[in-house]
């Protein structure tokens, strides 16, 4: 079952994108949206791409990674969307297990280079990117 819920707070550049994700969430989906609302709110397709792409592999490997990973029967995704002088910045919420993918961007497996490909492209095309645990929530702030 599919839950899932998409709200606009504010205007003009100072807008909000709040997801909340439950259940099942299906990426391509998040990367769909999250183009046609940012290329809604006069962002360049370049950059509404690049901000896609990386809520749709950050928030597809929590799905597809942590959600597996304890025993809570509920899981949720919270992504924000900020426009603010010229960068996109986005904040990606969970409830799941500790983890930093910082520590998997730099990996390479010349056995298997696909592996954590989602992940150093979220690092290669995003200006900056943070992560933090607070109060038991993965929190990835990610700067476009």
């Amino acid at each position: 079952m599919e839950k899932h819920e998409v709200r606009e707070e504010g205007t003009g550049a100072d807008y909000k994108l709040l997801s909340h994700l439950f259940f099942r969430l299906l990426p391509y989906q998040v990367l769909l949206c999250a183009i046609a609302f940012f290329e809604g709110h006069g962002i360049d397709h370049r950059r509404a791409l690049f901000a896609g792409v990386a809520m749709e592999e950050i928030a597809g490997n929590v799905v597809l990674h942590g959600f597996k990973r304890d025993r809570k029967k509920h899981h949720s995704v919270d992504i924000r969307a900020i426009h603010k002088d010229e960068e996109i910045i986005l904040r990606i919420r969970d409830d799941c297990v500790p983890f930093d993918p910082s520590t998997r961007a730099q990996l390479f497996d010349e056995k298997d280079p696909g592996k954590n490909a989602g992940i150093r492209t979220v690092f290669n095309i995003a200006r900056h990117v943070r992560y933090q645990n607070l109060l038991g929530l993965n929190v990835l702030t990610i700067t476009i």
